[in-house]
């Protein structure tokens, strides 16, 4: 939602292709590296929009 603009069920749909290609079960997290890894997208670059201050 804060990342790609999209839907609430859009988000979820993204975090379960993350999970899967991590190889993680449905209960598991995924980590910031992972989701990064992923969508090839630097860790440093996702961190500084998550922990961004307002």
């Amino acid at each position: 939602m804060i990342f790609t603009g999209r839907s609430r069920s859009y988000a979820y749909k993204i975090l379960k292709q993350v999970r899967v290609s991590a190889g993680k079960e449905k209960h598991n997290l995924i980590t910031i590296q992972e989701f990064a890894d992923f969508h090839c997208i630097p860790v440093k670059e996702l961190e500084e929009l998550i922990f961004r201050k307002p």
